[in-house]
């Protein structure tokens, strides 16, 4: 047995997977359907053609119980709608005086009831057509001149009728339409009539029916009009009117499908009759649609060809995929083992020369190189991330500082020691809070703690002329966030926007929201503003990890966008946009949440 395995895989080791399951799967394709196509054609045709049949006729009688639940729902909405007393006040009663208070509540009443009932999936539109003398009710909604459908082909066709109501084919030039109209008669002589109620069916919805009964492209279906043989639909990539002329539906409805001949070809006609409103549903198959396959002449010695030559292509393919499937699966169980964190199994030489061993060669050749360098990577990244946030936050206290002594050196020259002696007092603070013993998070809390310190500095400062508004909903309060990330952003707000304001005077405010797992904390004011295209520049490259040198003016930010993404990743950082609708700046701050 191991030698006929050698045997058989001896040719197929050189070719590359893609060849070997090319060429198999071809052959294995190729005989087994000419196998299969002419068991089906000879064997299951008359299977195939009952069940298709089946199945058609099942189709066609759920469309036509549904074409006659619908259409005597819309008789019995008729019978409703005339039988309301407030209709009947509109347009059964002699002809009133009109715009009266009765009159008005009446036609309110009578408009919910229709729109109660227009709401059905399988009416497309109810529409009453009325006298002159009643022209107080045309609101071209519901209500309608009479003299808008005299001249319609259907008027004569329902006025002459004997019966109050029909359905008719309403169809214009650009619209195709089916009616169920009904004569309003006088109350006092049911000869007469002085409105029309016109119920009109949801031709797409019919027309989606009649599409989902089609079983078969080749074949057509259709709702004939029995009282002129007329074709009021027929379902998308149907036929003409083949069946006028050759098919009696009256004698053939409800007895099954029956063999006819229509012009040159044979077509299997089924048809069932709908007494109310006296339609025929009918659909035929050509018998040509279960020619499906081409007859052969020798059909036994075909099979046992194809029989043996499938044999044969099974035990070549079983006898390959196996070998491929014990190789994959082997690589498997190794990588599995790696991510289970054994770094010492190897996977086993094969002796198939593919794409498989080519792959297991890798995989080992990849872990000894991962094992030698991992350990050490990882310690170099860890230390390097842990100096960049430590050299970017030892960037921002010396620049607040230097502000602040400024600020001291400002009102100490300006002999006002009690103003000193304040901001010295809520330095102190400052820096007590910003001391975070080595912390690398703040909660949005604190960093809003040593917010206020910071802003009460500058409030005296300017002397009043600054607001600070915080609004941030409480379950944001414990998001973590850089130390000193607002704080120099509100500087911004107050030295680069309210400053150079003529007034000095101005707001900022800080608000946070959430966007899907993120967190939103923005801070705005309503100072100057920046110029569009220092916008778009602070945009697309001050605020890159890595972005072109930068002047000192946009330096805050950029320290606080790079700390952030060194610590999150590049989709969390800063961005800056003017504000719509009032002066000044919004500065995003995008962190986790």
């Amino acid at each position: 047995m191991d030698k006929l395995k050698d045997l058989i895989n001896r040719p197929l080791r050189k070719m590359s997977i893609r060849t070997k399951e090319t060429l198999l799967i071809l052959v294995a394709m190729v005989v087994p359907l000419i196998f299969f196509a002419i068991v089906l054609n000879v064997v299951l045709r008359s299977y195939s053609r009952d069940l298709a049949l089946h199945n058609l006729s099942g189709a066609v009688d759920s469309l036509t119980n549904s074409i006659t639940e619908q259409s005597n729902t819309i008789y019995q909405d008729s019978i409703l709608m005339l039988r309301d007393p407030n209709i009947r006040y509109l347009v059964q009663e002699p002809e009133s005086a009109g715009l009266n208070a009765p009159y008005l509540d009446q036609k309110s009443n009578a408009v919910m009831l229709v729109d109660n009932l227009n709401e059905a999936h399988y009416i497309s539109s109810i529409s009453f057509y009325v006298t002159d003398l009643r022209n107080y009710l045309i609101d071209n909604n519901y209500f309608y001149k009479l003299s808008q459908i005299e001249e319609k082909p259907w008027f004569e066709k329902v006025t002459g009728s004997s019966r109050k109501g029909i359905w008719v084919d309403t169809s214009s030039e650009f619209k195709n339409s089916i009616s169920y109209v009904t004569k309003v008669v006088y109350l006092s002589d049911y000869g007469k009539y002085n409105s029309i109620l016109k119920i009109d069916y949801n031709v797409a919805y019919l027309k989606d029916m009649l599409n989902n009964s089609m079983i078969s492209p080749a074949s057509f279906c259709g709702i004939v009009d029995a009282s002129d043989w007329h074709m009021l639909m027929l379902a998308e990539g149907s036929g003409g009117d083949d069946y006028k002329g050759y098919i009696n539906l009256r004698a053939i409805a409800g007895k099954g499908f029956t063999k006819q001949k229509l012009g040159n070809d044979y077509y299997w006609i089924y048809a069932t009759h709908i007494e109310k409103p006296d339609w025929f549903v009918v659909t035929a198959m050509p018998e040509a649609a279960f020619n499906m396959f081409t007859q052969v002449k020798s059909f036994l010695p075909i099979v046992l060809s194809v029989l043996a030559a499938w044999a044969v292509i099974i035990i070549i393919s079983v006898l390959n995929i196996s070998s491929m499937t014990a190789r994959i699966q082997a690589i498997s169980r190794h990588v599995k083992a790696m991510r289970e964190g054994d770094e010492t199994s190897l996977i086993p030489s094969f002796k198939n020369q593919d794409e498989i061993t080519d792959l297991a060669d890798n995989v080992n050749h990849l872990q000894m190189e991962l094992k030698d360098n991992l350990e050490r990577n990882y310690i170099l990244g860890v230390a390097k991330k842990s100096s960049d946030l430590r050299a970017l936050q030892a960037q921002i206290n010396p620049h607040f500082l230097y502000n602040t002594l400024e600020m001291i050196d400002y009102y100490a020259f300006d002999n006002q020691p009690e103003i000193v002696e304040e901001i010295v007092a809520k330095l102190s603070k400052f820096y007590k809070l910003s001391l975070n013993n080595g912390k690398e998070l703040y909660s949005l809390s604190e960093e809003l703690t040593l917010v206020s310190s910071y802003f009460d500095i500058q409030a005296l400062r300017f002397q009043g002329k600054i607001k600070l508004n915080v609004d941030i909903p409480p379950d944001i309060l414990t998001v973590s966030i850089p130390p000193i990330t607002l704080q120099p952003l509100v500087e911004n707000s107050i030295i680069h926007g309210i400053r150079e304001k003529e007034d000095k005077h101005g707001n900022i405010y800080i608000t946070a929201r959430r966007e899907g797992e993120a967190v939103v904390i923005s801070v705005k004011d309503d100072g100057i503003g920046i110029p569009n295209e220092t916008l778009l520049k602070i945009n697309t490259e001050t605020l890159k990890l890595t972005g072109a040198a930068i002047s000192s003016k946009h330096y805050g930010i950029r320290n606080i966008s790079q700390r952030i993404k060194i610590m999150f990743g590049e989709e969390y950082g800063i961005s800056v946009r003017n504000n719509e609708k009032t002066e000044g700046v919004t500065v995003d701050v995008k962190l986790p949440g």
